[in-house]
């Protein structure tokens, strides 16, 4: 019993067995696999192997987070890719973002604040246009005036079918050119 209350006390706590992974924060660059497992290990500790090495899953979830980053260009390109590496800065800066369960064990992360006020923005409105409709007090103008613009309508609308049938027919025609096109033989 007293070997366990011993091996107990030699374990560190979270806190400081974090800090302890994250030791590469303090470099320019970095092993990407490290810096992923790191995380990884930290993000989802229930998902670490007996070993030590954070599971498979837990690696690619973060892995996927970064490639993402990387498309988005959030995160900047590898600084080599044998072995891949990567800037610690620019990782950590958007890992604490991303992650922000992760500012609590890394001190400083690059993350960088406005301290002013941004400058006004400059612009114009342009005046609204509106149709108005008049109506007329007499019931016979109010008819008139009701066909009309009904008809306008019925007008616009047909338009409008007769415009969509002939886009549907170049569409066709287009998709029929091009299987045609590629089935020829010279």
């Amino acid at each position: 019993m007293r070997a366990r209350k011993a091996e107990g006390e030699q374990k560190p706590d979270s806190k400081t067995r974090a800090t302890q992974d994250f030791a590469w924060q303090y470099f320019e660059v970095v092993d990407e696999k490290t810096a992923i497992e790191a995380v990884a290990e930290f993000l989802f500790p229930d998902e670490v192997s007996p070993g030590g090495y954070p599971d498979k899953n837990a690696t690619e979830r973060v892995r996927i987070a970064v490639s993402r980053a990387r498309k988005k260009e959030l995160i900047l390109p590898r600084v080599s890719n044998t072995p891949n590496t990567l800037f610690v800065k620019n990782f950590i800066s958007w890992a604490c973002t991303h992650w922000p369960s992760l500012q609590r064990v890394i001190p400083t992360h690059g993350a960088t604040f406005q301290l002013f006020a941004p400058d006004p923005m400059l612009g114009s409105v342009s005046r609204s246009e509106a149709f108005e409709l008049k109506l007329p007090k007499e019931y016979e103008s109010l008819a008139t005036e009701y066909r009309k613009l009904h008809e306008a309508w019925r007008d616009e609308t047909r338009q409008r079918i007769s415009v969509e049938k002939e886009l549907e027919t170049y569409k066709r025609a287009d998709e029929k050119r091009r299987e045609d096109g590629a089935k020829r033989y010279d």
